[in-house]
């Protein structure tokens, strides 16, 4: 069941932005929701005399700016700075607050490579595929080394796969071709070839089989990989074709509630 929050709290007349993501924070109650959700991409940056400035001019708390503040002026920690704002808010359940801390704690010494596989496995297990795509997005518009081909990649097949889950075929097939292109020239074969099979099984979606037949005759750079595409996809279908015999015939079940309704 999803959960709607409602602020209580007074709203801000203007908003706080956080940065990469370009969020704007109105409320205590949104500025809460973001520390739950993003726990794994929090920096030490997050605790700013702009955001305590924020909380003490244009939310009006000026004993909560003033913890903070205190704080930030001693030995700062993420887990504590976020705890005073979750506790002021009462935000969460007790046994739900210790939970959110610990991954906060967890994370606070990580690289922003770690948290960030972090982020996008919980996305990916939470299905949450919008947000898998915007992460990888953010992610791949602050690689700042062009020798980087591994990461670049990686993080293009991680947005077309989001994609692929979404039934968005067509930008899963880019995104894994450009993926393709990187690792072909970084000479990367393996993970070159797989990120070619995702490709293939992307486009054999697309085209149906006629065109996709032709399209692997003509370019015989991708018939190792089509036969492990081929052989997935396979596989893919019989289960699919099994789940879907198990499916009750709806139409069949009609007739039958007809038939014990007419004997009432």
């Amino acid at each position: 069941m999803n959960r709607v929050y409602l602020p209580i709290g007074k709203k801000a007349h203007s908003p706080y932005r956080i940065n990469p993501e370009g969020i704007d924070i109105y409320t205590l109650e949104e500025l809460c929701y973001y520390i739950v959700t993003q726990t794994e991409m929090l920096e030490r940056s997050f605790m700013s005399e702009a955001l305590v400035g924020f909380i003490y001019d244009q939310l009006s708390l000026r004993s909560l700016a003033q913890k903070l503040r205190k704080e930030l002026r001693s030995e700062p920690t993420l887990v504590g700075f976020c705890a005073l704002i979750l506790e002021k808010a009462e935000f969460l359940p007790q046994a739900q607050l210790s939970e959110v801390l610990e991954r906060i704690r967890s994370v606070e010494n990580e690289t922003p490579d770690q948290k960030l596989e972090k982020r996008l496995n919980r996305l990916a297990a939470d299905r949450e595929y919008h947000g898998l795509i915007r992460q990888c997005q953010l992610a791949l518009a602050r690689l700042e080394n062009p020798e980087s081909d591994e990461v670049r990649a990686g993080l293009l097949m991680r947005q077309a796969g989001a994609y692929a889950q979404l039934f968005y075929f067509e930008p899963a097939a880019a995104l894994y071709d450009q993926a393709r292109q990187i690792l072909h020239k970084a000479q990367m074969r393996i993970l070159e070839n797989k990120a070619s099979q995702q490709y293939l099984l992307c486009v054999r979606i697309l085209w149906g089989e006629e065109k996709y037949r032709h399209f692997i005759e003509t370019h015989r750079e991708y018939l190792e990989a089509s036969m492990a595409a081929e052989q997935r996809y396979a596989r893919a279908d019989s289960a699919a074709r099994l789940q879907a015999a198990a499916i009750p015939d709806p139409a069949a079940e009609f007739e039958a509630l007809r038939r014990d309704f007419e004997r009432m």
